[in-house]
């Protein structure tokens, strides 16, 4: 997957993050900043979770949050590949609790 990211953007995270099934890179029209705290709803195997870990700085939190505990897996094990720091993966809670209002 290449759609809006660039080679260094590629190469910074691990391989296995990279599903290939990205839409485009939302790090690049965040804006991010140093010392910003980030929540990534939909991480997948945390491509964008570590782009956004990246731009952030090693001491704040980088959350990412999916529904499907494959992915959170993956996720977490990219992460220790990476030794990030300030990350977690967290499961879908929303989801769950808008599912049983309805």
């Amino acid at each position: 997957m290449k759609i809006g990211y660039s080679e260094e953007d590629l190469k910074s995270v691990p391989d296995e993050a990279n599903l290939g099934l990205g839409c485009g890179n939302p790090i690049a029209l965040a804006s991010l900043k140093e010392g910003e705290v980030v929540l990534d709803l939909g991480s997948g195997a945390g491509f964008d979770t570590f782009l956004a870990a990246n731009r952030v700085g090693e001491k704040e939190k980088v959350i990412g949050v999916d529904m499907t505990p494959n992915m959170l897996e993956k996720a977490r094990e990219n992460a220790k590949k990476e030794i990030i720091r300030m990350w977690s993966f967290l499961p879908n809670l929303f989801q769950k609790k808008f599912a049983q209002t309805w």
